[in-house]
Formats: C-alpha cells, structure tokens, sequence
C-alpha cells in the first residue's frame, strides 16, 4: 500500500542480516556516512557492539525485551487463555510482543487450573500450526527442568524431550532472559498484582496483555510507569499498524531527514 516499492521509504532502505565476526563487512556498514540512519534489532551483545562503533546521531536501537500476560481467577479463564496463548505463539516467541509469562492474580490453585486451560489451548494451536522444536530449544528445555525449573509443574504436548508446546507452573520468579522461545509458557500465581508489579517488570518488559476484568486505567498507569510501552487487552499484540510507536518511539519519524521550507 502507499505506492509499495516505488514508496520513497522503500526505495532508501537496506536491509541486511549477518551472523557477526566478519570485521572486514561491519567496518563497511560502520562506516561513517555509509548509511543516513542505522536502526539495529538483535541481541543485547549484538546492541552494544555496534553502539560502540556507529556515531549516536543516526543509530536507532531495538534492544531485546519482553511481553508478558495479566488474569485474575475472576476471569473466563478458558476464554483468557485461548487469548494469552494467541499472544504468547508470535514469532515462535521470539519477538518482544511474544507473551513468555501468564501471571494469575489468585491462588496456586486458580494457576493451576488456568495452566490446565493454556496447556489444551497449546495442543489445538500444535494440530492446526504444527510446530517443530529445535535442537538449541531442546537443549535449553533439559537444563531448565534439570535446573532452575527443577521443582516446577511441567505440562507436555507430545512427548519428551521434544514436547510440541508446554506448560511450566512455577511459584518463583524466573528471569525471561533463560526462556528459550518455541512454544513454552510460564504461569505464576500471585496474591496482589499491584504488588507483585516491580518483580514482574524487573526485566526489560515491552508489552503486557491484560484481561478485562484488570485492565483499569489505574493498573495501565502503573505498568508505563514502570517502563511498559504497549498496554493491551489479551489477544491484542499482533494488531498493529504502519507507524505505531515502538520502544517508546515513533521510529518512521526517525527514519526521514525534516526539513523546514
């Protein structure tokens, strides 16, 4: 739409993907003046490695961030979960909107049937999506239930050690930096949701999608306060449009030179 490849926009972008070490071709793109702006999405490393070598003034960041999904025992919790899980599935989980943690104001008992909903909803999505799990997510999926998610409930779609998707209930915070993507799901129990907010968002968290039944304009004001940027009903954080602020920041605007004339 807009004109499509003739769009100016389109006609003076680049776009390239590179695994890193080749010196000789980031010296290149690095290069003053090679480019009008830079915007760099990747890695936390990756953010800081060019950061250090490309001038300030025309280098837009995306630096890795999180999502993560808000209910309450009121809720439908079927109907919740059947909108968390269309959240959490984005990108194989691999985008800052992607949904990695389902936090149920309510008692371990209320999360625990909430995971009993997500796990079903998972294997619906595996029969009509089908998803493959990698060696690297399998890999990381042993050590976590070998380690830091030893004493947690796990749920499996298909089987062990390659489950299609699953479900970890567990009454500890985890850091979202150790979850591996693919299709796993944490889900915590909380007793007082306002309270147990500066622990949830103590990562860098992009999006949280929140159920109707929570979503105040009290609560939303407390999560941008403490750094969230897209404040969303469940089930909406693929619904975005050309332009949409991201990170805080209209980035098309930064992508053009204003001129006064």
């Amino acid at each position: 739409s807009g004109g499509g490849a003739r769009h100016p926009l389109a006609r003076h972008t680049t776009i390239a993907y590179w695994p890193g070490g080749n010196s000789q071709l980031e010296a290149d793109l690095m290069a003053p003046g090679a480019f009008g702006r830079r915007v760099v999405w990747g890695s936390a490393q990756a953010i800081a490695s060019v950061a250090q070598r490309s001038p300030a003034s025309d280098l837009i960041m995306m630096r890795p961030r999180h999502a993560l999904s808000l209910l309450c025992a009121q809720d439908d919790l079927a109907g919740a979960a059947r909108r968390a899980v269309a959240d959490s599935v984005v990108a194989d989980q691999g985008a800052c909107m992607s949904s990695l943690l389902h936090v149920v104001e309510g008692s371990p008992r209320d999360a625990d049937a909430y995971a009993d909903q997500v796990v079903d909803v998972l294997a619906s999505w595996d029969t009509n999506l089908p998803h493959r799990t990698s060696d690297r997510v399998a890999a990381e999926l042993q050590n976590l239930r070998r380690g830091l998610l030893a004493t947690a409930d796990w749920r499996l779609n298909g089987s062990w050690p390659r489950p299609s998707s699953l479900v970890v209930r567990c009454d500890r915070s985890v850091d979202l930096e150790r979850h591996p993507g693919g299709r796993l799901i944490l889900v915590r129990a909380v007793p007082d949701l306002r309270a147990a907010l500066p622990s949830l968002l103590a990562g860098d968290v992009s999006h949280v999608g929140v159920s109707a039944h929570l979503l105040t304009d009290t609560l939303r004001d407390d999560l941008v306060a403490q750094g969230v940027d897209n404040v969303l009903p469940l089930g909406a954080a693929e619904q975005t449009y050309a332009g949409r602020p991201h990170d805080g920041m209209r980035v098309l605007t930064r992508l053009v030179r204003w001129v006064n004339g």
